[in-house]
């Protein structure tokens, strides 16, 4: 599951749009280029694939070896891994997959990237609606998010 929390706060996708990456349409981790589906828009948009995303991308796609899927789980699957370790923990019931979208939007944000830039990542039409998932930061927060890395175990 570590694999797969990394993957969506890496990439802000809806669960869904992760879901329906295949591995050999969707990824290109020689040109460092990876393509999603909107479902919602019924289209494809790219995005970059980092140096942390690319070693997640391959850990999953040795995870799911014997599927086309990069990740080899359904919906709900992923929805009841994710929360079994947040009920064990008493972390509140508002923190689900969809929160990594938030998380990925304010990462980013804290680091300098322009509104306009976050909205393309993001595939949204509005400005307003990428403002919905970009949570502020104070400076002092900026400093420390710094050094933020996964950790070299997940490498």
């Amino acid at each position: 599951m570590r694999e797969i929390v990394d993957f969506y706060a890496l990439t802000e996708w809806r669960r869904g749009e992760g879901l329906g990456i295949d591995k050999k349409r969707d990824i290109d981790l020689g040109n460092r280029i990876l393509h999603i589906g909107q479902p919602k828009r019924h289209n494809y948009r790219v995005i970059s694939i980092s140096d942390d995303l690319a070693v997640v991308i391959r850990r999953l796609v040795n995870r799911s070896a014997g599927s086309n899927r990069l990740v080899a789980l359904t919906g709900p699957a992923i929805y009841n891994r994710f929360r079994r370790p947040l009920a064990k923990a008493d972390i509140g019931r508002n923190v689900r997959v969809h929160s990594l979208r938030h998380t990925f939007s304010t990462w980013l944000a804290a680091k300098g990237a322009a509104p306009r830039k976050l909205q393309e990542l993001r595939g949204h039409s509005s400005m307003a609606t990428t403002a919905k998932y970009v949570h502020p930061v104070s400076e002092a927060i900026k400093m420390d998010m710094e050094r933020l890395k996964l950790q070299k175990a997940n490498r």
